[in-house]
């Protein structure tokens, strides 16, 4: 790493970049129901879930792939070829009229955007573990604000132009970002190699045969810690977002407000509570609550969504909202715990092949639940899997997401979900 760059600056920047992304690349997250009727003519419900599914679909699939180039090209040298290459499809996207090239060009453009996720445990490299609470709260605030900003400005492009439109400030975007990686790959920006472990590191002691057992239901033991944390991830990551395809027509169903600004502040209600909700985290006015009751406080947002009253589906929203971060933040770093530096980007793909499956199935549900028993039915098996995700973890606890391995010891290997 250049001397006039330090490990700071590289993150500051990174950090930036993904905001860029996360705003730009939410301008159609709500609208994508209304894109393809208005721009093609499809009102199929099973249709828009299809298209959704095969999107995390084709992240579960590139996303390996980009890490496995990590290994020979540079983080960023890749960050800036994905950015090229997303930013010259999203204005293909925009051009093009018919409805089989609008799917071979953003399918094509989301491989080239799966690359952005190595910024994720690159980032997470660029800092000690004692600062990854801490910088994992800002990534997902930074999340949930783009969001926001995202929703806002879809909603804006929605009103006054094409959908296909939204695909220019994409590319926008992607040329921004790859501004900046290319910025840093010429200031000569690398991550930290893993430092080896230093003596007085604590050991992982095994549990001695004479220690009494906890009583506790069988758990397959065989399992590692990260295909457990994985499969709990699977399980939340499919409840939460089961709920949004088709949240902004439910919404419209509910409430005379239905215009797409509107819409769009209403979908991102949640996003809004996790800047609450970190806020008073900072100020110390919260207490730390196990994951199971993050889970629990999640459905019981969930359900009062599910209620016809417009009102009640905002309080609904915010507390879902609160709760999300919360809960999401607590999985984000187990991932972190359990992995050791050297293996944050392999480890890191295998989760988000376990999060897309869950998203992946969650939007082809999604499409057959409204299809079938109409637009409140997501919320309700959205519930049900929160439901169950609460309930494992209350009578697992800490057997289901193991503790760290203390630094410098083996990683274990580890198969995708």
């Amino acid at each position: 790493m250049s001397e006039g760059l330090s490990a700071a600056r590289q993150r500051d920047l990174l950090i930036a970049t993904t905001a860029s992304a996360v705003i730009t690349d939410a301008t159609l997250l709500p609208f994508f129901p209304k894109l393809f009727a208005t721009a093609f003519g499809v009102e199929d419900p099973r249709h828009v879930g299809l298209y959704l599914a095969a999107t995390c679909l084709t992240v579960m699939l590139a996303l390996p792939v980009w890490a496995r180039l990590e290994r020979r090209w540079s983080t960023l040298q890749l960050l800036v070829v994905g950015q090229l290459g997303a930013g010259g499809l999203a204005i293909a996207s925009h051009l093009t009229t018919e409805l089989w090239s609008f799917w071979a060009c953003t399918l094509t453009m989301i491989v080239f955007k799966a690359s952005y996720l190595l910024v994720y445990p690159y980032v997470m490299r660029l800092v000690p573990k004692a600062s990854h609470a801490g910088v994992i709260g800002l990534l997902t605030v930074i999340v949930h604000l783009g969001g926001i900003l995202g929703a806002t400005l879809g909603g804006w492009v929605l009103e006054h132009h094409d959908p296909r439109a939204a695909y220019l400030v994409m590319a926008a975007g992607d040329f921004l970002q790859m501004g900046v990686s290319v910025y840093l790959l010429r200031r000569g920006a690398r991550a930290p190699s893993p430092e080896p472990a230093h003596e007085g590191v604590p050991e992982v002691v095994e549990a001695s045969a004479d220690d009494p057992a906890p009583a506790l239901p069988p758990i397959p033991q065989r399992l590692s810690p990260l295909v457990r944390l994985g499969l709990l991830m699977a399980v939340v990551y499919f409840s939460a977002f089961i709920t949004r395809p088709f949240f902004v027509e439910y919404w419209g169903t509910r409430s005379s407000l239905d215009g797409e600004l509107v819409s769009g502040w209403v979908f991102a209600i949640p996003a809004l509570a996790s800047l609450v909700a970190l806020g008073v985290q900072h100020m110390g006015w919260s207490r730390p609550g196990s994951l199971y009751k993050w889970l629990a406080l999640i459905a019981l947002g969930v359900a009062i969504q599910a209620t016809p009253l417009p009102a009640a589906i905002v309080v609904g929203r915010f507390i879902y909202g609160w709760a999300a971060f919360r809960g999401l933040v607590d999985l984000d770093l187990a991932l972190f715990e359990i992995s050791p530096p050297e293996r944050y980007a392999e480890d890191y793909s295998h989760m988000n092949l376990c999060q897309q499956g869950g998203v992946l199935i969650a939007f082809w549900i999604a499409g057959l639940a409204v299809n079938a028993g109409g637009l409140v039915q997501p919320l309700w098996i959205a519930l049900g899997g929160f439901v169950v995700g609460a309930g494992v973890f209350a009578a697992y606890g800490s057997r289901f997401v193991a503790a760290a391995p203390s630094e410098g010891k083996a990683p274990e290997e580890v198969a995708p979900c």
